[in-house]
């Protein structure tokens, strides 16, 4: 079994829209193991074949030219959806680096947050999804260049989460 734990990120932030966005200390985590084994007990509730996570794994499978195993992959889900934390980000940079180290293809970071911006339309969630912090980025011809920096203190965060669903795409 391989997990997976990504961060919550809040994007957008000040005059940064599209290019600067931050991880937060909210985590999903999933579990990537054989097909029709028993799903571990702290996961909530499998993903489908359709979700973000196993449509991450098909793009890196397809990019490497190899073939996914039969696997499923459960979530334990603590990003709440359609709110604004990034929890698209969260599926499919945890398919991309579950893929990653499933096939065994030594696909570096910047590799995997290519293919993370492609499936998402940019980048801003997806790179501090994967290297936490703060990341300015940007979409260049050669990929997506990022400058991360993690502040001198703490930062206190405030999230306030509607009960309606928010689409942000």
């Amino acid at each position: 079994m391989i997990k997976v734990k990504v961060p919550a990120t809040s994007a957008n932030l000040g005059p940064g829209f599209d290019y600067v966005g931050m991880a937060l200390e909210l985590y999903n985590d999933f579990y990537f193991f054989e097909k029709n084994k028993m799903v571990p007990p702290e996961a909530s509730n499998l993903l489908n074949e359709n979700s973000l996570t196993h449509q991450a794994m098909r793009l890196l499978a397809n990019e490497v030219k190899r073939e996914l195993p039969p696997i499923q992959v459960a979530i334990k889900s603590n990003i709440p959806r359609a709110r604004g934390l990034g929890s698209s980000a969260s599926l499919t940079v945890a398919g991309l680096i579950g893929g990653n180290a499933l096939l065994r293809a030594g696909l570096k970071d910047d590799e995997l947050i290519g293919l993370a911006a492609q499936l998402e339309g940019h980048a801003d969630n997806a790179v501090p999804a994967f290297l936490g912090g703060i990341v300015v980025c940007m979409s260049v011809s050669d990929g997506i260049k990022h400058i991360k920096f993690m502040p001198q203190k703490p930062l206190q965060v405030v999230v306030a989460v509607p009960e309606f669903e928010l689409p942000t795409s």
